[in-house]
């Protein structure tokens, strides 16, 4: 433990050494600079380690290492966002498809039913012409549910859609 401990002090100092020959005066760093005080930060970042504790082991400044940390925090979530986006889209799509298949396949178990019934009264099964019944009852019911879910499904509005609608009322309250 203490042998890693030395280590931690060692890289702080080498790190805050490294910072020296990267920093001038003051103002914003040249273009090499910012390049290299990237590097310097993703590895950090990227292990999750927090902007205080890497200010702290690279000797920047920690609004230095909060700017690029958020940076990247923004080039995270608009990709992940748009990611998701399609994702629900797709899924979206996916369910619609699905339940259409389901629906047609009632229907074509109603039509079924309906063969049976006249069948069964032909042959006078009074009894299974009850039961028939009943089964196409619920074959009725369980498509109108179909239907409906379908059609909630059809009219739900997607992620982008709510946060465009957002972003508009937003301006309209600021305004």
């Amino acid at each position: 433990m203490e042998v890693n401990e030395k280590q931690n002090e060692f890289d702080d100092q080498k790190n805050v050494a490294d910072n020296n020959q990267i920093s001038h005066d003051k103002g914003r760093p040249t273009k090499q600079e910012q390049i290299d005080i990237e590097r310097k930060l993703r590895p950090y970042f990227e292990m999750g380690h927090s902007a205080t504790q890497t200010a702290r082991r690279t000797g920047l400044n920690i609004k230095t290492v909060l700017r690029y940390f958020e940076l990247w925090y923004q080039e995270i979530e608009k990709s992940e966002q748009s990611d998701f986006l399609k994702r629900c889209k797709k899924e979206k799509e996916r369910a619609l498809i699905s339940l259409s298949n389901e629906i047609c396949s009632l229907n074509d178990d109603k039509k079924e039913i309906e063969l049976l019934i006249e069948a069964s009264r032909k042959a006078g099964n009074f009894g299974y012409v009850e039961k028939f019944y009943k089964l196409k009852l619920k074959i009725v019911e369980t498509i109108g549910k179909f239907s409906s879910a379908r059609i909630n499904l059809t009219n739900a509005p997607t992620l982008d859609i709510l946060m465009e609608i957002s972003k508009l009322e937003e301006k309209k309250d600021g305004n």
